[in-house]
């Protein structure tokens, strides 16, 4: 996978921080750990690829309704396939929590801008290399801050 270009959208009617937009020439192949939950019923799922784009879901067998109840066939690192039911997205702080990733939320576009954008996140060396690939970066920086009550990595205006 390689990085085409990338750029910062900043939706300023919300409350949301800006986000980072990249264009890549191919989706990687994503395949999942299982980190079971204190509880030791709830998972998150998580996969980081060798291009350090990053796909997780939590998932709460008692909590289904995540992307309408779609179900979600996933590629284990061990090649066996696991299927869950209704999994919800998460942010990069959850995961923070439970392992020892620092991940920043990006979308992705194969190929061009034009084309729909995928939400998933980066390791902070893609996305330090794609925002210094940006070129409207200027007044943005990539910190590490607390918000909604909690910390995380995310693109603001510095």
């Amino acid at each position: 996978m390689n990085l085409i270009e990338s750029k910062i959208v900043d939706n300023e009617k919300f409350s949301t921080p800006p986000i980072l937009h990249v264009v890549i020439d191919r989706m990687p192949d994503f395949r999942f750990i299982e980190y079971k939950m204190p509880d030791n019923k709830s998972s998150f799922f998580v996969s980081l690829t060798l291009d350090d784009l990053v796909k997780y879901y939590y998932h709460n067998p008692k909590n289904q309704v995540g992307f309408g109840g779609s179900k979600f066939h996933l590629n284990m690192v061990d090649g066996s396939k696991k299927t869950i039911k209704g999994p919800w997205s998460s942010r990069p702080s959850q995961i923070l929590k439970y392992c020892d990733l620092s991940i920043i939320n990006i979308t992705a576009h194969i190929v061009s801008f034009e084309s729909v954008g995928i939400s998933i996140a980066a390791s902070l060396k893609f996305a330090f290399s794609a925002f210094n690939k940006a070129e409207n970066k200027k007044g943005y920086g990539i910190t590490y801050k607390e918000t909604f009550k909690e910390w995380s990595w995310i693109l603001s205006k510095v």
